[in-house]
């Protein structure tokens, strides 16, 4: 797997980390919490900036907020009970289905320049 890859991967996961924090912070009352949270946001966007100095902007913004806002609802049902509708789930469907089509658009780019 390529290195901006595995900076993307990184990215998202401490991006979601700062949301599980974010969260824990309880609107910035509870300070080991909301360091954790901002660390955790800074190294994300850290590691974000390193996977698109090779990847296409749209790409990886895309990929990193789309996982990120799909992995969020399972977190938030899982740690804090946020009920999971039909709505949601058609929701994470609709993101996923859209960073496919952007990596099947950026495959034919790549294949139409060579």
């Amino acid at each position: 797997m390529k290195k901006e890859y595995i900076y993307l991967i990184i990215a998202i996961i401490f991006g979601l980390c700062g949301q599980v924090l974010l969260q824990y912070s309880n609107g910035f009352t509870n300070l080991f919490y909301t360091i954790s949270c901002l660390c955790s946001y800074f190294f994300g966007f850290s590691f974000l900036a390193l996977a698109i100095e090779k990847l296409p902007l749209s790409i990886s913004y895309a990929i990193w907020g789309g996982l990120g806002t799909a992995m969020s609802v399972v977190f938030g049902v899982l740690l804090f009970g946020e009920r999971l509708s039909i709505i949601k789930i058609t929701g994470i469907l609709l993101i996923i289905l859209g960073i496919v089509l952007l990596q099947l658009r950026k495959k034919e780019l790549v294949s139409h320049i060579e």
